[in-house]
């Protein structure tokens, strides 16, 4: 979402400049906390009275993967998605063959 934003705002027909800066800028903000917090999960030695880890079982494995890979294609593949969104939006919007309005339900009766 962020790139299209940066696009949109560097393409418009009078450059949102400034708009661009402050969505770059934020985000690097961001990304140095989020970094941090990895920083601290991961990179850090653990302590040595620290409890052992269980064991991960396999099918939480598989849909951590899956969610990481589904991430990762439509994060740098955008357009995939955007494709076929739009593929099902005639669908969608297309007028109905029905002519005329249809007859509404009968209220509810609450005696």
């Amino acid at each position: 979402a962020k790139w299209y934003v940066l696009k949109a705002a560097l393409q418009a027909p009078q450059p949102q400049t400034l708009l661009a800066v402050v969505l770059v800028l934020t985000t690097v903000i961001s990304a140095g906390y989020y970094l941090y917090i990895i920083m601290v999960m991961f990179m850090r030695p653990r302590r040595e009275d620290a409890p052992a880890v269980p064991a991960t079982p396999a099918w939480t494995r598989f849909v951590m993967v899956a969610s990481a890979a589904t991430i990762l294609i439509l994060g740098l593949l955008p357009d995939l998605a955007v494709r076929y969104a739009a593929a099902g939006t005639p669908r969608l919007s297309a007028p109905s063959d029905m002519t005329g309005v249809a007859p509404s339900p009968p209220a509810p009766s609450f005696r």
